[in-house]
């Protein structure tokens, strides 16, 4: 109505009064304005994107938006100082192609941060192949699914422990000694909480396993055992039969660094002692027993075993297992020598795979129910290698 009152307004202010006419423009000319204003509201920038086919779901996108706003002013003017408008629309359209390329840009990003996750301080994918310091890791299988047949045995549902929370005696308390490795199933799976057992179905390459024993071999010799400070005559006549196995301790460095490098990442700190290499020939063993060092028995430390690393170097056809009687807070034997490799939990001896035990509780107390052996090798042979972890405990000097 504003515009036809407009166009009829030449014959109208013919008769009237030069002045009145005059105010009266000015009142038309005002309402057009405010209806285009109404009918044509300014777009925000977002939806200058929308219109123009730019996606903006992505947060990324709003900074973008200036960018595009900005190239698309430039080129306005640009078309407008040489008069040709027609120039306008190739111009904007580039400016919004690039715009639109910086989004995906920032979109592929972000995608890329979200596909990974934070384990020990290292970037992690969610699938595909992890290159885990020289060991490729497959990010889409689960753990439990890469254990070979006949690896682990329980008197327990062992494969459900991993879903159950752990017992309050495990909690990390006001000066926890170490942390527990965040859950990364692709690489682990924990087999009891009474002691914290962690299982790899592999840990190391076969180079390094065969590196470890082509340098250990020429050094073997009979294990030796820590005895208590309580009758230690009789103790020395019965170490034959306690335990029978070879060993040397071995240094991981050079091409087996990056070895002992994913067991340190594994358990979060490098305070631990050379491998000790073993070998098991047929009916040998190790009568069950624990890693750590009670003062109560061994007097003072200055600092004492809190992990127990144990990496499989071959195959063993028959027996070799090791067994850990009290898992998952089982019964305790009445003594070591009865320690059952029937009770609790056993590992086979599998080539490349390992196992973490806890010796110690998160708050540096001593875990009983880490008492574990090595049991008779039936058929074959044994080579593994263990790494004991240390930390202080509070009665440490």
């Amino acid at each position: 109505k504003a515009t036809v009152s407009v166009l009829n307004w030449g014959d109208a202010s013919a008769n009237m009064n030069p002045k009145l006419a005059g105010m009266i423009g000015v009142a038309l000319f005002l309402t057009c304005l405010v209806a285009y204003q109404i009918a044509h509201p300014s777009e925000t920038h977002a939806q200058t994107l929308a219109r123009h086919g730019v996606a903006v779901s992505d947060p990324t996108a709003n900074a973008k938006a200036l960018l595009f706003k900005e190239e698309t002013r430039r080129a306005a003017l640009q078309t407008a100082a040489k008069g040709g408008e027609a120039l306008a629309k190739p111009a904007f359209k580039a400016a919004r192609k690039d715009a639109g390329k910086h989004v995906e840009e920032e979109q592929e990003e972000v995608k890329e941060e979200e596909a990974t996750q934070t384990w020990r301080g290292m970037d992690v994918p969610l699938s595909g192949t992890w290159d885990f310091k020289g060991l490729p890791v497959d990010m889409d299988t689960p753990a439990k699914d890469k254990i070979r047949p006949e690896s682990v045995r329980a008197d327990y549902q062992w494969d459900d422990v991993h879903r159950k929370p752990a017992p309050k005696e495990y909690a990390y308390g006001p000066d926890p000694g170490f942390e527990y490795p965040g859950d990364l199933d692709p690489l682990f799976v924990t087999v009891s909480h009474t002691p914290r057992i962690l299982y790899f179905p592999k840990i190391a390459t076969d180079a390094e396993m065969e590196e470890v024993i082509r340098q250990a071999e020429p050094h073997m010799e009979r294990s030796r055992l820590s005895l208590d400070k309580n009758d230690l005559a009789a103790k020395r006549q019965e170490v034959q039969e306690i335990r029978s196995s070879k060993g040397y301790f071995l240094t991981l460095q050079g091409s087996l660094t990056p070895l002992q490098d994913r067991m340190n990442a594994v358990v979060g700190h490098s305070d631990h002692e050379p491998m000790n290499v073993l070998f098991y020939g047929p009916k040998q063993h190790y009568e069950a027993h624990h890693d750590y060092f009670d003062p109560k028995r061994y007097g003072q430390q200055s600092s004492n075993r809190m992990g127990t690393f144990f990496l499989y170097l071959n195959d063993t056809e028959a027996g070799g297992s090791t067994t850990v009687p009290r898992a998952n807070n089982g019964r305790f034997p009445a003594n070591y020598k009865e320690a059952s490799c029937n009770q609790g939990l056993q590992i086979f001896p599998r080539k490349g795979s390992a196992f973490l035990l806890y010796d110690m509780r998160p708050d540096r107390t001593f875990d009983e129910f880490s008492l574990h052996g090595g049991c008779d090798v039936e058929k074959g042979t044994k080579w593994g290698g263990v790494v004991w972890f240390r930390i202080n405990t509070p009665d440490s000097k």
